[in-house]
């Protein structure tokens, strides 16, 4: 996950959803649909959503949301359900 690679891919991804949709709920939810082909449930929309809150306020305002974003991105890309088929 901390590999530069993945840190472009997230960056890229996040560029692309925030040309997509206005707000981070959306953005979250086709985030889920694109790489785990499944919308999120509540609690993981949720959970999100705090995380990107709390880790956006470690950076300047205009920093926060895309950071805060792409550190979720790259939590998809990094979890079991995106890398392994059942």
């Amino acid at each position: 996950m901390n590999d530069p690679l993945v840190h472009e891919a997230a960056a890229a991804w996040s560029e692309r959803l925030e040309v997509t949709a206005s707000e981070d709920s959306e953005r979250l939810r086709l985030a889920w649909r694109q790489a785990l082909q499944r919308w999120p449930e509540a609690e993981e929309l949720s959970e999100a959503l705090e995380f990107m809150q709390d880790y956006g306020v470690r950076f300047a305002e205009s920093d926060g949301r895309r950071k805060s974003l792409e550190a979720v991105l790259r939590s998809l890309l990094g979890s079991n359900e995106f890398l392994h088929v059942d």
